[in-house]
């Protein structure tokens, strides 16, 4: 199955409701109660250029670094290893722990 997102007008046309940048597809309430609302998912928090964030080390040492928008900075936001503050990255810390010992202790897989 396909999912499309598609905006719909505020306000019904004789009890219609057309789709945006769509002339022929309009919805009744009916139809319309059966989409599904799409909600934006937040946006990650990111320093601005020249500003500080914090990350981990391999070590979960945290780390206090300069956003210059470089390979290692980008790394780090996409791969959601980039903090506001300490606080942030030790909770992030504590967490991974936690979920590496939830897996095997002996093959170190994910228990299932």
């Amino acid at each position: 199955m396909a999912k499309y997102i598609i905006e719909i007008e505020d306000e019904p046309v004789n009890g219609l409701y057309k789709a945006k940048a769509f002339n022929t597809l309009v919805f009744d309430q009916n139809g319309l109660d059966r989409l599904q609302r799409y909600e934006e998912p937040p946006k990650m928090w990111r320093a601005k250029r020249g500003e500080s964030y914090y990350t981990l080390d391999l070590c979960g040492y945290v780390h206090i670094r300069t956003d210059q928008r470089r390979e290692m900075d980008e790394w780090n936001y996409i791969s959601g290893n980039y903090f506001q503050n300490a606080d942030e990255a030790a909770f992030y810390r504590h967490r991974v722990i936690v979920d590496y010992r939830l897996m095997d202790s002996k093959k170190r897989r994910w228990r299932r």
